[in-house]
């Protein structure tokens, strides 16, 4: 019962069941000697407090095969920041295949107080700790307010409708998770490739507010609003500036800029619906849009003239506030099942969120210039991606599951940087709260020249990603309590 209630309260998964007092019957005298203030009402209960936690305990092997871009950045002035001319080099490097231990990369101890009013409203607080990831703190710390034919309200914290209501193909898989926990520790792909599960703008757990609403008849909304994106926690100046904020994909920008984009009044909008057509067939479907207010940002910029031939930093460079485009995007996910069979997909697109406005590539003279650490140009934008995946629960032991994503993003008018990602997992089920598994990750990615010039631009080690296809095997345990 209390797992269920946390669930319930994590999720905001609120039944319609109506827990209002019955209607008093007039026949009955005693009823009718009740006060307004005793009908209905129900004795308050003391908070309770439940511990639970995951554990992930895996060993990973990898077998990375990467070609690193040298080519030297050599440009004159131009009307395009695309026409960059190089002197292209490839460095091949096969990293040599290892294997490694890894424990406590998703483990966490949740902290979990739930209490309840006399009016039957279900109130409490959350603080999931993240234990041995660099340094033990506070993932998630968020209050929350329930009611049956209400709905959920969340404040603190954590993860937005944008992340708590898909239900695509990579929400399927079982083993480590995949991209959304164990690949992106382990391998590195091609510059200028997006991710292929969050839209731009994901807001992670800086501190929000989301309501849900209670389930009706299938449907269930989801609002959240993220004031600054940068903020997470209670403090009095904005201590995260030039960090890389959330949101900030690594295939739009470089791994260290100047200073990174981030939103204001950044909102998501989600809708869920689902149903059970009958005791073999039911269905999931969410739709999400985000947008926000992207704030203009300080970064080095430099004219076409001013780059050198031999590709060294370039002389002219400046410090500019480069106004950027709001973040836009929405995504669709589904999953369909039939029995021990689910099948799932998703969609998502970014637009131009968080690029720079056309304005950003000329000054006040007219002159082109490059606003550094973005991996884009004036044609280039966000990307897209979808992903397909399905699952299949052989018996009350094992269950198999697999996903392929697809990721594409335009650099300029005819580039574009790409990914194929495969996931096949494997778990079996020892006992309840512990599983073991199989993971096994293919991700081949290919980046341009221009998207490798455009990172190496500003960087003293030229160590663009050209090319990329690496495995990802990883054997271990998941324990829940």
């Amino acid at each position: 019962m209390k797992k269920t209630l946390l669930l319930l309260s994590t999720l905001g998964l609120i039944t319609a069941t109506n827990c209002f007092a019955e209607p008093t019957s007039f026949s009955d005298e005693a009823n009718v000697k009740k006060t307004a203030n005793e009908k209905g009402k129900k004795a308050a209960e003391m908070p309770n407090v439940i511990i639970s936690g995951t554990i992930l305990l895996c060993a990973d092997y990898t077998a990375p095969d990467v070609v690193y871009y040298d080519g030297e950045n050599a440009m004159t002035q131009v009307k395009d920041v695309s026409l960059i001319q190089k002197t292209a080099t490839e460095r091949a490097n096969k990293d040599t295949s290892m294997m490694r231990f890894g424990a406590g990369d998703t483990a966490d101890l949740v902290f979990t107080v739930i209490g309840k009013t006399e009016n039957n409203w279900v109130y409490g607080a959350k603080v999931d700790l993240l234990v041995m990831r660099g340094e033990t703190g506070a993932d998630k710390m968020y209050g929350f307010f329930e009611r049956n034919n209400i709905g959920t309200l969340n404040f603190g914290n954590l993860r937005g409708p944008e992340c708590s209501m898909l239900c695509g193909g990579q929400e399927l898989i079982g083993g480590a998770s995949g991209l959304n926990e164990i690949l992106p520790e382990n391998l590195d792909l091609a510059t200028g490739v997006v991710g292929p599960v969050n839209v731009i703008g994901y807001s992670s757990r800086a501190t929000k507010a989301i309501y849900y609403s209670p389930v009706i008849h299938g449907f269930q909304a989801g609002v959240s609003i993220t004031p600054d994106t940068k903020h997470q926690g209670r403090n009095s100046k904005d201590w995260h500036t030039g960090n890389s904020g959330n949101g900030n994909d690594s295939g739009l920008f470089n791994a260290t800029p100047t200073e990174a984009p981030s939103g204001r009044n950044n909102m998501v909008f989600a809708l869920s619906h689902s149903a059970k057509l009958n005791d073999d067939w039911s269905t999931k479907f969410t739709g999400l849009y985000l947008m926000e207010n992207t704030q203009p940002i300080n970064v080095n910029t430099c004219i076409n003239k001013d780059i050198a031939a031999n590709g060294a930093t370039p002389a002219g460079t400046a410090l500019s506030k480069i106004p950027l485009r709001n973040a836009s995007a929405y995504q669709m996910t589904g999953t369909i099942s039939y029995r021990n069979w689910s099948l799932g997909c998703g969609y998502l697109n970014n637009g131009k969120s968080r690029l720079p406005k056309l304005s950003a590539y000329t000054n006040s003279d007219r002159q082109m210039i490059i606003p550094g650490g973005f991996i884009t140009t004036k044609d280039g934008d966000a990307g897209q991606a979808w992903n397909v995946g399905l699952k299949c629960k052989l018996n009350e032991k094992w269950t198999v599951a697999g996903v392929y994503h697809n990721t594409s993003r335009k650099i300029t008018a005819t580039e574009k940087a790409r990914g194929d990602i495969f996931t096949v997992t494997c778990d079996y089920l020892i006992c309840s709260g512990l599983k073991v598994f199989l993971e096994i990750d293919q991700a081949i990615t290919r980046s341009s020249d221009t998207a490798c010039q455009l990172h190496n631009l500003f960087q003293t080690k030229k160590i663009a990603i050209r090319k990329q296809n690496s495995t990802l095997i990883s054997v271990g345990a998941v324990i829940n309590f």
